[in-house]
């Protein structure tokens, strides 16, 4: 939500975090972008912290899309505790993540499946993608892509909790199958 009622409050978008936990932003209904006309991306932050696969099977967009793999520390973006294997082309050329990485996919570019190999330390994942919603290439199978009705928001007494650093309980209250993992 917007930090204030001021001329520009309404572009703060505070803590637009969904069960996951994760961050995310985008035009469609029930999102948080939704109230801007024509909002610009989807976007995704989450923490990788255990091995698995996304759910997504080898698609491609219309659009360009980032990925950004990066090391959990903050202060130092060269510690980087995993190992995850992404799939490009139709060919499915396999590739190994184990470093600080941006991925650069352009539009129509086929890409997945994603599978987290290994987690010594957590990782974060990013995605961008260059349009308000999520949508793959036309007769793609966007029957895994969690709808938003699927991502509610944690309740505020949880919240409260959360803001203080006391986890101890709510992150398996809200567990749900998510985009990210399976």
């Amino acid at each position: 939500m917007a930090t204030s009622k001021s001329k520009y409050g309404k572009y703060f978008l505070t803590e637009p975090i969904e069960i996951g936990p994760m961050l995310h932003i985008c035009g469609d209904k029930g999102c948080i972008g939704s109230q801007f006309r024509g909002f610009p991306i989807e976007m995704q932050l989450l923490c990788l912290s255990k091995p698995g696969v996304m759910i997504h099977k080898p698609h491609a967009h219309d659009v360009d899309e980032l990925f950004f793999i990066f090391g959990g520390n903050p202060q130092n973006y060269f510690e980087f505790g995993a190992e995850i294997e992404i799939m490009m082309g139709a060919e499915q050329e396999r590739h190994i993540v184990n470093k600080s990485t941006i991925i650069y996919i352009p539009k129509g570019v086929i890409h997945c499946p994603i599978t987290t190999l290994k987690v010594d330390k957590p990782v974060q994942w990013m995605h961008v993608l260059f349009q308000g919603r999520y949508k793959m290439h036309k007769g793609a199978d966007m029957s895994a892509h969690p709808k938003h009705s699927d991502r509610h928001p944690y309740a505020e007494v949880d919240k409260v909790k959360l803001r203080k650093g006391i986890t101890k309980g709510i992150f398996e209250k809200y567990q749900l199958k998510v985009a990210h993992r399976t």
